[in-house]
């Protein structure tokens, strides 16, 4: 039943598909013996996850417990759905609100991140732009080079999360970047970005690339892909700019269509980059 309901979930990326089958398939139905779901066994398996401890004694994350207990939710609201299940067991489920703040860097150490950590124009051009637009990896590995429009500065990301394409502008230091790599990267179809091996990158690649900069640079906390886009997303904050346009930047929702009722342009968003990124202010075209 777990498989079959993961793989009917069409919204879902396949890495989510495969998170979704190890926590069913691998932990919850395992904890149902017979593989009968009753009330009182939902029950247990709440209270059982809320008592695990990991290898090192430490309790469970609370970021795990939520995504474990929510996807079990779910495929039980399925079940009753697709009438696998008569009655709707996923009342004891309740999920907590979760208040943790993401993990960032400071505007300080992303400066070092860039100006010690990055070995080469390529280097320094994937690193300007994760910091610089707050993109996923998933989005920067898929990226090619039609996707740039350096003249108005514009970054068109297609088949974001969700399958939704949005509009990030950036600023005249990244553009810069992006140029002296571009006048360096050999003129061959495919990716923006290649390994170093000439392969096109990937997540795992691009994550590595990051760390080994964060390493060079001396930082003492990791540094990360997904890091820098929350320290894009806090740095802004903390700079002034608006939160609906730095919902639309990060592509939690759609430019094209909420600007329709926010009434935010494209040039407003520059203008946002412009102001209050760490590394753009003050840096002209």
């Amino acid at each position: 039943m777990g498989a079959h309901f993961a793989e009917k979930t069409p919204a879902w990326r396949p890495a989510t598909v495969e998170k979704a089958r190890s926590v069913l398939e691998g932990d919850f139905l395992r904890f149902l013996p017979g593989g009968l779901i009753l009330a009182e066994q939902v029950v247990g398996y709440v209270l059982d996850l809320r008592a695990r401890k990991t290898r090192r004694g430490a309790p469970l994350a609370p970021a795990t417990i939520h995504s474990r207990l929510g996807t079990v939710r779910r495929l039980l609201q399925w079940a009753v759905a697709s009438g696998r299940l008569l009655q709707d067991l996923s009342g004891p489920i309740v999920l907590k609100k979760l208040h943790t703040l993401p993990r960032t860097l400071s505007p300080e150490e992303v400066d070092a991140l860039i100006e010690k950590g990055a070995r080469d124009a390529r280097e320094r051009a994937a690193l300007e732009l994760l910091y610089g637009t707050g993109l996923r990896a998933s989005e920067l590995v898929r990226l090619v080079p039609d996707d740039l429009d350096l003249a108005e500065r514009l970054l068109y990301v297609r088949q974001g999360k969700g399958g939704k394409d949005r509009i990030v502008p950036f600023g005249a230091r990244l553009r810069a970047a992006l140029l002296a790599y571009l006048r360096e990267r050999e003129r061959r179809p495919g990716p923006l970005f290649f390994t170093l091996r000439g392969d096109p990158m990937t997540r795992t690649a691009l994550a590595g690339l990051v760390s080994q900069a964060g390493k060079r640079a001396g930082l003492k906390r990791p540094a990360s892909p997904h890091r820098l886009r929350h320290s894009y997303a806090t740095h802004l904050l903390q700079n002034g700019a608006d939160v609906r346009h730095i919902q639309l930047l990060l592509g939690h929702a759609s430019l094209g269509s909420t600007q329709v009722y926010l009434g935010v342009e494209a040039s407003d968003l520059r203008r946002t980059i412009e102001r209050s990124h760490p590394r753009e202010r003050g840096a002209g075209d």
